[in-house]
């Protein structure tokens, strides 16, 4: 039980438990099938992830710059949900970006943990 991340693009694993992918975009090539639910709210936003994919924005600005994006009452309700979830079962949470540590799926990780943000 708990929270795992991974590429959408890898092989599904039976461990992988619940398959969320939390992107805005749905990943080219990628068929519906490949998960189990799709989180947008919970995707980094367009007008965010353009300059961090561009080195245009540090990490420290784009996590507090994400973590402001979900204040959202829709991106709040998805959280808790996923807390709830991963209390019974694992959930994984599943990006298309290829370098995971410029993924913001340690941010989400981290937050639906309870984890500190000095916990980087």
């Amino acid at each position: 039980m708990g929270i795992r991340v991974k590429r959408v693009y890898d092989p599904p694993e039976p461990d992988d438990g619940l398959r969320v992918l939390v992107t805005y975009y749905w990943p080219r090539g990628v068929p519906k099938t490949a998960v189990d639910r799709w989180y947008r709210a919970l995707g980094v936003p367009p007008r965010l992830l353009a300059p961090w994919l561009q080195d245009a924005i540090d990490a420290e600005a784009f996590e507090q710059a994400y973590l402001q994006a979900l204040q959202t009452e829709e991106a709040q309700s998805l959280l808790q949900e996923l807390r709830r979830l991963a209390r019974s079962q694992t959930v994984t949470l599943l990006t298309s970006v290829r370098e995971m540590e410029r993924s913001h799926l340690r941010i989400l990780e981290r937050l639906l943990e309870g984890r500190p943000e000095a916990d980087r």
